[in-house]
């Protein structure tokens, strides 16, 4: 069924453009039917990128919940200049993340001086180091470490850390030449 619509007069024949009048001009029906496809079109566009920006968001949430054991060990126990009026921040950090914001009763966290001796420890910087069945490796030069330990009362926060500072050999276990735990640090 036609649909009628009213347009300036100017696009009409020449005497009806002297008149300025408005007048109505027949639209083919096939044109709402295009303007239907057009609207539906739209939706399956709409439906497509909500879904497709969904599943980003899945996808990156899922990345950010699930560190991998490297970087889980870089975030608990590596801070690049760390000071021991840090502690409380790195332990907030570390509870919030890993620990259901429960308080960790001890973390030792190597103050540099980069992520590249840490896990050179791994290969040549170290030596194999045996301990309750599992072979460790300890470094053959010392680490800054900044010793975090929980001051007791409650699990819950607020957390209050006592901050130590030292030169440790580390002992840590690895994968693949990365560092995945630490163990201990020894002063000799």
């Amino acid at each position: 069924m036609p649909v009628k619509e009213e347009i300036p007069a100017e696009d009409t024949s020449a005497e009806m453009r002297d008149t300025g009048r408005r007048v109505k001009k027949e639209i083919p029906a096939e044109d709402s039917r295009a303007e239907t496809k057009d609207t539906g079109r739209r939706g399956t566009i709409v439906k497509t990128t909500f879904g497709l920006l969904f599943l980003g968001l899945a996808i990156t949430y899922t990345m950010m919940a699930e560190d991998t054991p490297y970087q889980k060990f870089i975030n608990q126990h590596y801070k690049l200049g760390m000071a021991k009026r840090d502690c409380k921040s790195k332990m907030n950090f570390i509870n919030h993340r890993y620990y259901n914001n429960r308080c960790k009763d001890l973390n030792s966290v190597i103050a540099g001086p980069n992520t590249d001796a840490i896990n050179a420890v791994c290969d040549k910087a170290g030596e194999p180091y045996p301990k309750k069945g599992r072979v460790l490796r300890k470094s053959l030069q010392q680490f800054r470490v900044i010793t975090c330990t929980h001051m007791g009362g409650s699990d819950r926060p607020p957390c209050d850390y006592r901050a130590s500072d030292s030169m440790r050999f580390i002992v840590i276990a690895c994968e693949d030449k990365l560092a995945v735990h630490y163990e201990e640090g020894k002063i000799n």
